[in-house]
């Protein structure tokens, strides 16, 4: 597991950086929303197959399968034309290509202080969709096919916003209309922390999860265009490489205090924390002025972004 998790946070940024050299400027951000669709459609259909599976096959067969899909995801690579960058002949360790990603973000103050916001509403979040199966069968004793139908619903609110940001996405006010995206799973977050502990209680929990996973998805949708968007493409896969390490330390370090405050205060006051952690920090987008010119950037040039 340690290995694949290594892999995925080498995998995530690549693919991320790939899409502004294949794609004209006006279709990234619709891009980045097909992207999340697409991920969000294996979500819900990968369980399926695999319990249709599990029925006459064993398991280590079945984790085979993942091994096929890798060799076929490989193959595509390989015979897709991806844009080469001169730096790239001079391969350097990956320790030194994040530190060049970091004095970029470092550089730009926009999405310097906008990621900052990120980590931040990530920490208060995350843990509390990782509390998802405790909150489904503790809290409002549901079953564990309970919360996979909460996961499910997650699911096609996430490649719904994907399939919205996909078709209707354009490159102006990015910022904004992703603020809004994400004050709606702000608001979906916090009526999940006023819901009764009852078999009531849980279907609304699940029906909020639509509205949650659409906004989720839709805002970071957005949020990734501008990030992709913000540096020369020759540069994309350093600064996405260190925005997937803020976001993925963002997750563990909120566990860490999401087990006690749950035990303390109680799951529906950290449902009520995630979705006040996302008004408060996209509002205080909303007032940085440096963060607020997001909405009408311009691209780092190659010569400014070699002068950082």
């Amino acid at each position: 597991m340690f290995i694949r998790s290594l892999a995925g946070a080498v995998q995530t940024p690549t693919a991320q950086s790939i899409i502004p050299t294949l794609v004209p400027e006006s279709f990234v951000p619709k891009i980045s929303g097909l992207n999340g669709a697409f991920n969000s459609a294996s979500m819900i259909i990968t369980p399926a197959i695999g319990a249709f599976f599990y029925g006459f096959m064993p398991i280590s067969q079945i984790m085979l399968m993942d091994v096929a899909g890798a060799i076929i995801a490989t193959i595509t690579v390989l015979i897709t034309r991806i844009p080469s960058f001169d730096h790239l002949e001079n391969p350097n360790s990956y320790l030194h290509e994040l530190a060049e990603g970091f004095k970029l973000v470092r550089h730009h103050k926009g999405i310097f202080h906008f990621l900052l916001i990120t980590t931040l509403i990530g920490m208060f979040s995350w843990p509390a969709f990782s509390l998802y199966p405790l909150i489904t069968t503790s809290y409002f004793h549901g079953t564990i096919s309970d919360a996979s139908i909460v996961e499910v619903f997650w699911s096609i609110g996430s490649l719904l916003g994907g399939l919205l940001i996909g078709l209707f996405a354009t490159t102006k006010r990015r910022l904004t209309i992703g603020v809004m995206w994400y004050f709606l799973a702000g608001i979906s977050f916090s009526f999940m922390g006023l819901l009764p502990d009852n078999r009531q209680g849980l279907w609304l929990f699940i029906v909020l999860q639509l509205p949650g996973g659409i906004g989720f998805m839709a805002a970071n949708g957005l949020f990734a265009s501008i990030i992709q968007q913000a540096f020369p493409a020759s540069q994309t896969g350093r600064v996405m490489g260190i925005t997937q390490a803020l976001i993925s330390l963002a997750s563990p370090i909120g566990l860490i205090f999401a087990a006690p405050l749950a035990e303390t205060i109680g799951i529906p006051p950290l449902l009520i924390l995630a979705g006040g952690s996302i008004f408060v920090g996209n509002i205080v987008s909303l007032l940085l002025p440096d963060v607020k010119k997001l909405d009408h950037m311009t691209i780092m040039t190659d010569a400014e972004a070699n002068d950082v």
